[in-house]
């Protein structure tokens, strides 16, 4: 019996992905699965079975939109603004998957400053990541100031 892996089973959603059905969920899974948030890291597990295949340009597009959602700082934002009662669980998904994939590009984008309190709180998560996993800071974070008063995130 085989058992196919990660890397093969992301290569035929790929080559065989269509839009609006649970490829996307599948696609997604798979990503997460194998570390992968990159488009050429995707071409290179398809080039690695089938050499001669060329991904499809709707399923590029398709891909692209999945890496948007990708759960980067400033998707990371929209969502606590989105769903303020649930910031913490926003916050800490972001934590997990930025400690899982240590990949400084997600919080590249600097923060579009609108909340004090929360753009402080995603400012120092991100530079105590960062210190964590010594990773470099990005530019912006020095650019985002500190609240005025005490902030507890995560009081009900």
């Amino acid at each position: 019996m085989h058992i196919p892996t990660a890397d093969y089973l992301l290569e035929m959603k790929v080559l065989a992905a269509c839009a609006d059905t649970e490829d996307v969920s599948d696609i997604e899974f798979l990503l997460k699965e194998l570390k992968s948030n990159e488009r050429t890291q995707i071409a290179e597990i398809v080039r690695k079975y089938y050499p001669n295949k060329t991904i499809k340009p709707e399923t590029e597009f398709l891909l692209e939109e999945i890496l948007k959602k990708l759960n980067t700082l400033k998707a990371t934002k929209e969502k606590i603004e989105a769903e303020p009662k649930h910031r913490r669980f926003w916050l800490m998904d972001f934590v997990d998957d930025f400690r899982y994939y240590k990949n400084a590009e997600i919080i590249a984008e600097s923060l579009e400053l609108s909340d004090d309190k929360i753009d402080a709180l995603l400012a120092s998560t991100v530079e105590n990541l960062c210190d964590e996993l010594n990773i470099e800071m990005p530019e912006w974070l020095s650019k985002v100031p500190s609240c005025d008063e005490p902030f507890f995130c995560f009081r009900n």
